[in-house]
């Protein structure tokens, strides 16, 4: 990922970085994580086993990641917001055709 020049962490970069940022919300900062994410495991059906390339028959399962956000408050004495950058990527752009 990028970087910020505040923070200088390669993990996460500050979405205020961006105008559109702020998306509107009277000053909530965003912040981007890569690592915001929903680990689960999921069995995977005799069809998916069988057909699937490359062919695994013998894995059982499969896993599955879910983009997540979070909010922290008090954060900086501002309202924060963390969350995965494609769900920032899917809000900025529905902000931007809400306003259309």
């Amino acid at each position: 990922m990028g970087t910020d020049d505040t923070n200088g962490s390669s993990d996460t970069t500050k979405g205020t970085a961006d105008p559109a940022a702020n998306l509107g919300f009277g000053g909530i900062e965003v912040y981007q994580d890569a690592l915001c994410v929903k680990r689960t495991w999921v069995k995977r059906t005799w069809r998916e086993r069988l057909w699937s390339w490359p062919w695994r028959p013998w894995r059982r399962l499969r896993l599955v990641e879910e983009p997540l956000t979070y909010q922290l408050t008090g954060f900086n004495g501002r309202p924060t917001i963390v969350m995965h950058p494609a769900l920032f990527e899917e809000l900025k752009t529905g902000i931007r055709h809400g306003d259309e």
